[in-house]
């Protein structure tokens, strides 16, 4: 304004009281309007000369000035070019958050469903350990439905424990009455099998484990479903001589005793230092010739022959070998029965005779000397 100085601005005595002087009623002195009220600004930097502060009439020559009367609806609109009004910042703010919402639900859906999986899952676990806790009592108990029921659901509750199938195996296998063909003893025997295979897939160095599933297959004369298990194992370890000589146990059990003396052959093979691998083909002769005397006695002889032979070699690797003596003794006086030649006959008994007697003074040898009652 021409007529003022620098830093003081006129303004109408009456408007100036009322100011000074707030309403009784709270409203806006008479003859104020908000939108034209004017306001103390205290500025914090200079203000340019622009076109606003000329349309007011504002002369901001003066450098230093940082005191100044701007009306209240162009203080809000310059304001409100820096930092927006209070209900701009608002509704960006709100904008933003309804833009992230449909973020945000799905992933705490999400969050919250895979919470309750994990605590679930979790808990499933502890009923099944709970389970077999109860299975492994009522096995103790010989109450081995009970106990078959708990193992079940245990792995219901945690399908992935395949240790639960050995428990489940071996109260099948407790349940079978060996040798009953009954249609109830057949099934356990055959769930048995089942879950044994299942566990030995999982777990195959469980020792224990495998003679229980073998031990199911001799009891049922599931000889064939043996050599394939044996197979099996001989495909991984060729050299697993325990597999060998099982493989030829099952044959000798099917009949095929060529083939089981084939295996043993391979075992001897893969031992040729240790004797036992040739006295297993001896006992196994033996036993063919004395309990099937009826086969032909051209296969017979071949069989003494052959049963004879690797014993000699087991006792070449032992001579005191008290087994080997034992049964060498044996297999001459089956070779004195298919002899037709009489003096032949009589040298393999006395053949058969001095193998016993070095049988007996290796047995004199290895029993304990008595020890005198006292007194005497």
């Amino acid at each position: 304004m021409p007529g003022s100085s620098p830093k003081e601005y006129s303004i109408a005595p009456a408007h100036r009281e009322d100011m000074r002087r707030p309403s009784r009623t709270g409203r806006e002195p008479p003859g104020a309007n908000p939108r034209f009220s004017f306001a103390l600004i205290q500025k914090t930097e200079l203000l340019e000369q622009s076109d606003d502060s000329a349309a007011l009439g504002i002369d901001l020559q003066g450098a230093n000035q940082k005191t100044e009367l701007l009306c209240q609806g162009e203080f809000n609109r310059i304001r409100g070019r820096r930092d927006g009004s209070p209900t701009d910042r608002a509704a960006k703010r709100k904008s933003k958050e309804q833009a992230r919402m449909p973020i945000r639900r799905p992933l705490a859906k999400a969050a919250a469903i895979l919470l309750l999986v994990v605590a679930s899952t979790g808990c499933d676990k502890i009923k099944s350990r709970m389970e077999v806790k109860k299975g492994n009592e009522f096995f103790k108990a010989g109450q081995y439905q009970a106990a078959l029921a708990s193992y079940q659901v245990a792995l219901q509750l945690d399908p992935n424990q395949k240790k639960l199938y050995k428990n489940i195996g071996m109260t099948y296998m407790a349940m079978y009455q060996p040798g009953s063909k009954h249609p109830k003893d057949l099934e356990y025997a055959s769930k048995a099998i089942e879950n044994l295979k299942i566990y030995i897939a999982a777990y195959p160095d469980d020792k224990r484990a495998r003679e229980f599933l073998v031990s199911m297959y001799l009891s049922t004369d599931k000889y064939d479903e043996a050599i394939a298990f044996y197979q099996d194992r001989l495909q991984a370890d060729p050299k697993d001589t325990k597999a060998m000589q099982s493989m030829a146990t099952m044959y000798f059990k099917k009949g095929d005793w060529d083939k089981g003396v084939e295996w043993l052959q391979k075992r001897a093979a893969m031992e040729p230092n240790n004797p036992e691998g040739y006295l297993m083909i001896g006992i196994q002769a033996w036993d063919r010739s004395y309990h099937y005397p009826d086969i032909d006695p051209a296969q017979r002889a071949k069989i003494i022959d052959t049963g004879i032979q690797a014993t000699e070699k087991a006792l070449q690797l032992k001579p005191e070998y008290f087994d080997a003596l034992t049964y060498i003794n044996l297999l001459y006086r089956e070779k004195a029965k298919v002899e037709t030649d009489p003096a032949k006959q009589q040298e393999d008994i006395a053949t058969a005779d001095k193998y016993r007697e070095q049988a007996l003074e290796i047995r004199k040898k290895t029993m304990p000397t008595p020890t005198p009652e006292p007194g005497k």
